[in-house]
């Protein structure tokens, strides 16, 4: 039986920490990578905001913030800003393409 407390999400668990208490609700704050491990029990290869590198002779910068090669997988831990303005909207489809190639 699992006894961890499930709080609103973090990117990471140290700004979960920091971020501590909601003060509007009292709920604590659970960081990302402790929901990947109960998710994906047995994937240990999680990358966590490290850039792509080059793929297919093209350098990219992009930091995903958290990827596994072992499940061909990345996870995206988007704020307000990625679905209300139009230049990041337009950012986050070409990068979409390059993480399905």
């Amino acid at each position: 039986m699992i006894k961890n407390k499930w709080g609103f999400l973090r990117e990471t668990s140290e700004l979960a920490r920091k971020a501590g208490i909601d003060k509007d609700t009292g709920i604590h704050r659970t960081g990302l990578d402790e929901y990947l491990k109960i998710i994906f029990p047995n994937i240990d290869d999680w990358v966590h905001d490290k850039t792509l590198g080059k793929i297919n002779d093209i350098n990219y910068r992009s930091r995903p913030d958290y990827r596994s090669e072992s499940l061909k997988l990345i996870i995206e831990f988007d704020g307000l800003q990625h679905y209300t303005k139009p230049d990041i909207i337009e950012k986050d489809i070409r990068l979409t393409k390059v993480y399905e190639d």
